[in-house]
């Protein structure tokens, strides 16, 4: 009976312990999630518009616009861009020459102020508007950390629970020993 009993909180911690670590996993994910996002709200554009051209080249960064497009325009590779800028970011949308090997943008941008960041994979059934996306993790985010304080106060309470379980055990091992040294002597 003590083996189930101890065998029983043993399984329980590591269920509980197992459930908050799943749990925080996934609210570090959204959270680096809503950072690689926020850039992209102050941008404006729609995450999807920022990949998955066949004759456009598309870098989006912090920098400054101006330095861009001057380096744009030196570019020989580099024919019809547009830029778009929000505080700190700009996008740039560039159609490479024919002669131009793949990459030309990002090779253009190299020794200007500017640092790429990555554009955010967003799934085909995700609102792609930066702001109602921000807004959808944040709401996950939400969700998660009240599954987390749950998670913990679930623990808390089977934490109390249990706390005159080990103690009990612990004071009827002496007797049970006894016992037991006691049926051998005989």
């Amino acid at each position: 009976a003590l083996e189930e009993e101890l065998e029983e909180v043993r399984t329980e911690t590591n269920r509980l312990d197992d459930r908050r670590e799943d749990v925080r996993d996934q609210l570090r994910d959204v959270e680096e999630r809503i950072e690689a996002v926020e850039p992209f709200v102050d941008l404006g554009i729609d995450i999807d518009l920022l990949s998955g051209y066949d004759t456009l080249e598309v870098a989006v960064g912090e920098g400054d616009q101006q330095a861009v497009e001057q380096a744009i325009r030196a570019a020989d590779s580099l024919g019809e861009f547009q830029t778009f800028a929000g505080d700190d970011v700009v996008a740039v949308f560039a159609r490479p020459r024919e002669d131009a090997d793949a990459g030309a943008l990002a090779d253009t941008l190299v020794g200007t102020e500017f640092a790429a960041v990555d554009v955010p994979d967003v799934g085909a059934d995700e609102n792609t508007a930066p702001e109602a996306y921000l807004r959808s993790l944040e709401a996950d985010e939400q969700d998660l950390e009240a599954e987390l304080a749950s998670s913990d106060s679930e623990s808390d309470d089977r934490r109390e629970e249990r706390a005159g379980v080990l103690p009990g055990l612990r004071a009827g091992l002496p007797i049970r020993a006894g016992q037991a040294e006691g049926r051998l002597s005989c």
